[in-house]
Parts: structure tokens; sequence; C-alpha cells
């Protein structure tokens, strides 16, 4: 995993994560504020292109598509991309659900929630 990222997260996340041996490299685990959230992971799939799954529930890919950006300008861009998620995550403001074959996650702004769902944030339980 790249040693800019690392501390990047270092800067804005300090204490709160670990980094742990993987078959292939590392990756970097944010421990369970609640069980019924789970653990947040993040891996490297590739040079400046990172997986975030969020607990129990799904995960993003967090890449730009756009091939007009520099190698440096994209993984800037792919580091604040997960940057955000992180930030919103740990404030409570990503929700996220099972469904039948997986699970999504939606910002609160944009959440309705399906009757047949229970939404969970970082905290626990989501109650509207």
């Amino acid at each position: 995993m790249d040693k800019a990222f690392i501390d990047k997260l270092n800067e804005k996340f300090p204490g709160q994560f670990e980094l742990v041996p993987a078959e292939e490299g590392q990756f970097v685990k944010f421990p369970a504020q609640s069980p019924d959230f789970g653990d947040v992971l993040i891996y490297e799939e590739e040079p400046g292109a990172y997986i975030v799954v969020l607990g129990e529930f799904t995960h993003s890919h967090c890449e730009i598509c756009d091939h007009e950006y520099g190698l440096a300008d994209h993984a800037s861009a792919m580091n604040e991309d997960v940057f955000w998620l992180l930030e919103e995550v740990f404030a409570d403001r990503i929700i996220c659900w099972n469904l039948k074959d997986g699970g999504a996650y939606a910002h609160k702004e944009h959440w309705h929630r399906p009757d047949r769902y229970d939404g969970f944030v970082w905290s626990g339980k989501y109650n509207n």
C-alpha cells in the first residue's frame, strides 16, 4: 500500500486504524465501533485504486475512469474519494443495509428507507 496514502490516513485518522499483513502486501482495518456494522477495510486494488469494505454490508470501488488525469492527479483524486467516504462513514452519514444477495449504502441525505430493510451506520442501528 502506498506510503503517502498511509501517511495521509495517519494524519486524518490518527490511532484509529491498523495495518494488517496479507498475502499480497497489507490492508487497512478500522475496527468496528459497533458489531452491528462491522469493520471498515481498505484494500489497494491497483496503484491508486482502492476498495473500501463497509462492514458486513457492501463495498465501494474508489477509482477514476477519466484517462485525462496524470498518474499523480489520479492517485490524489482516489485518495480524496477514500478520505471523503471514511469521514462520512465515521460521522454516521452513510447508511448501509442488507439485501437478499448482498448489501448497499447511501448517503443520509438520499436515504429513503425501504420498509423491509433496517439501516445501519458506523455507531450502530440507524433510527431516523
